[in-house]
């Protein structure tokens, strides 16, 4: 069987889309975080808020380092994981059935917001709205870790001018990093020939068999000062956004 890029944009609505894909194995279900987020983890400092949590490992890796996190994902099968998943591992996570574009509704704070391949699945005006409700959650400078597909993946995604134009207001980009990302085998198993050559655009075979790809990690933070202290001279204000990444693709990540 072939593994269709562009089947997504045959659902009528990104939530049945979604939810069609936990009827079997999503390429990005790993079963743990990505490893960008796990090199940047001193950096996250709660409450932690994984955006598009699917079914929580990221979220889940945060928890059990300490940090009070939620989780919210659109998709029901997801959240119905990830709350299985810290009940197995007695870990305590808020995971909510919640739409990520019902952000600037919501009067939650955040000290670190999580992005792991939310951000790229929105376009035009649904992504702008998506960016504003970040900026809404997250504290005055409180950081966003964002991992997002450029705009080479067979997906579509964004490229690194269209990043620093979204995050231009409100938002203070601090680095971009070439980061890889995990594909699940259980994903590559159910669709051996999706990245016949090992993943696109420079992706490759890792000596575990894994199949990995060249990122982009783009770090920033929300404008703002914490308490009348700039976060820039404030040990305790930093906060880092990320998103979710996957193996046989560029993706860049863009941290506000």
């Amino acid at each position: 069987m072939q593994y269709d890029p562009s089947a997504m944009q045959n659902h009528p609505s990104a939530h049945v889309g979604f939810t069609k894909i936990y009827e079997g194995n999503p390429p990005w279900d790993i079963g743990k975080p990505q490893p960008p987020f796990v090199a940047v983890a001193d950096r996250v400092i709660g409450p932690v808020l994984d955006a598009g949590c699917g079914t929580g490992n990221t979220a889940l890796f945060f928890a059990a380092r300490g940090h009070r996190v939620t989780g919210i994902d659109f998709v029901e099968e997801a959240i119905r994981r990830a709350r299985a998943k810290a009940a197995e591992r007695g870990l305590t996570v808020e995971f909510l059935t919640k739409d990520a574009m019902t952000l600037g509704e919501w009067e939650r704070s955040f000290a670190s917001v999580i992005d792991s391949g939310l951000f790229h699945v929105y376009a035009g005006d649904d992504q702008r709205r998506y960016v504003q409700g970040l900026a809404h959650v997250l504290r005055p400078g409180g950081r966003l870790f964002l991992f997002t597909f450029t705009e080479e993946a067979p997906e579509g995604g964004v490229s690194r001018q269209q990043l620093h134009e979204i995050f231009e207001d409100r938002w203070e980009v601090e680095s971009v990093e070439l980061v890889r990302g995990e594909v699940s085998p259980a994903f590559t198993a159910e669709f051996p020939d999706a990245f016949p050559k090992g993943g696109p655009e420079g992706g490759s075979r890792s000596s575990a068999g894994r199949i990995e790809s060249q990122a982009t990690l783009h770090r920033g933070r929300r404008a703002g000062s914490v308490a009348g202290t700039s976060c820039a001279s404030n040990a305790a204000c930093p906060i880092q956004r990320s998103g979710r990444s996957h193996d046989g693709f560029r993706q860049t990540v863009a941290l506000a």
